[in-house]
């Protein structure tokens, strides 16, 4: 018995050496995924942060004497000034009560105004500039910046709030006369704008422009079910009819609008109650559009708003044609809803994501230069719309449309309305 059992042991003991020379010597086999069963789940998109989302959709510069010229991100001079004015400080914070003729006066100071989007919390200033903002409320929001030199050769800084109509004023401010000269002074040699409500600015002649074919790719339904959903293999589609697709895993919901190249997500769990400020919530948001498809080309954060315990976020595409060219937003088409990326949130969790399925490429097919009226022409084309809008900005911006396979982005002069609400100048 004991030499059968020397021999088993022997045995086992050969096996397992024999195991271990086959584990360490042997060519491995092998056998990889057919390519053509195989799907990426990967939502491809730069990744972003919110440094990078904050800045002006445009900038006034006041020559003084009523004359003036307006620059957009992107363009050399916008990049060099709102890159100096980051790097100065601002602090020592009053309020202050401006009457209708200061404010009309002070567009005839040398001077320059930064206007945001949307109303943007001062906190969040302090992530791109040097506000101290201790002497203010931190969740004041700001529209607008406007530094001018007064006419005993001071500086003088206000941050506006035009949704309370406070004004605050920067006692403490790191800048010289001759700073805002040198502001001023790239302005020089651009186009000349007017106002004639001192609420917007309009060109005196036309503008050039430019127009822009490019290519783009699509997000995948595979690819969305993969990344949106906890369970893909728990996802079924309960609609599918004219170009629109329900997907649901009885809890989540994402539509898939062919038609307009859109998809809806839908989260209904109700989110642990949690205390989130704005600042984390914006955070949150960003984060998770980088983890869900990230983005393609610029986002300005065009709206923020909060009612009944939601948290609403829209982050607005722009389009650089050419370096140091100005960048435009994109504007949604009547056959092509694309140019933005909306947020909601509650109690810190994302609950709906709105997007494109489009994403265009970093390859420009084709530049060509366009005129966009300005003077007499443009300011007819405003009254007509005024009749009926209450109309408080007029700037450019790109319509897309579908164009072989391609997409054409084709300036014309865009409106926003009190409401924030935007719309195309269309002859």
């Amino acid at each position: 018995m004991e030499k059968i059992k020397s021999l088993i042991l022997t045995l086992l003991v050969f096996f397992s050496l024999f195991q271990s020379y086959l584990l360490v010597y042997s060519k491995p086999d092998f056998n990889p995924v057919n390519q053509d069963e195989y799907i990426d789940t990967r939502l491809n998109g730069s990744q972003e942060n919110v440094v990078n989302m904050i800045f002006p959709k445009h900038m006034v510069l006041h020559f003084g004497d009523d004359k003036h010229t307006m620059v957009y991100p992107n363009f050399k001079f916008y990049n060099d000034i709102y890159e100096k004015i980051s790097q100065r400080t601002f602090e020592s914070f009053r309020s202050v009560t401006l009457s209708p003729v200061e404010k009309v006066k002070m567009r005839e100071y040398q001077g320059l105004e930064l206007e945001f989007m949307d109303g943007i919390p001062v906190q969040w200033l302090e992530n791109k500039m040097q506000v101290n903002s201790e002497s203010i409320n931190r969740n004041v929001s700001i529209n607008k910046i406007w530094i001018y030199v007064t006419e005993n050769q001071e500086i003088r800084t206000l941050f506006f709030d035009e949704s309370t109509s406070n004004v605050y004023e920067a006692t403490k401010v790191d800048l010289k006369v001759e700073d805002i000269q040198e502001f001023v002074g790239y302005g020089e040699f651009q186009p000349s704008y007017h106002t004639n409500n001192g609420i917007y600015y309009v060109p005196d002649e036309s503008l050039q422009m430019v127009r822009l074919t490019m290519s783009y790719s699509r997000f995948q339904k595979d690819q969305l079910v993969a990344s949106l959903f906890v369970d893909p293999n728990l996802s079924r589609t309960v609609v599918h009819s004219e170009g629109r697709e329900i997907i649901t895993d009885g809890a989540i919901v994402l539509e898939l609008d062919d038609n307009q190249n859109w998809m809806s997500y839908y989260d209904p769990e109700t989110p642990v109650e949690s205390s989130s400020d704005l600042m984390d919530d914006l955070l949150t948001a960003i984060k998770f559009v980088n983890q869900h498809g990230g983005w393609r080309r610029t986002h300005l954060i065009r709206s923020i708003s909060n009612e009944d315990e939601e948290q609403f976020f829209r982050f607005q595409q722009y389009v650089k044609p050419a370096p140091n060219v100005q960048a435009l937003p994109i504007l949604p088409s009547e056959t092509l809803k694309l140019g933005y990326v909306d947020i909601t949130m509650q109690n810190g969790v994302v609950t709906d994501y709105d997007r494109s399925l489009i994403n265009l490429s970093n390859t420009i097919v084709q530049r060509s230069t366009y005129q966009l009226q300005g003077g007499e022409g443009l300011e007819q084309l405003i009254r007509k719309y005024e009749q009926d809008f209450d109309i408080v900005n007029i700037f450019p911006a790109y319509y897309p449309i579908f164009k072989e396979g391609y997409i054409d982005l084709i300036p014309y002069w865009a409106y926003e309305l009190s409401d924030g609400t935007f719309g195309l100048l269309l002859q």
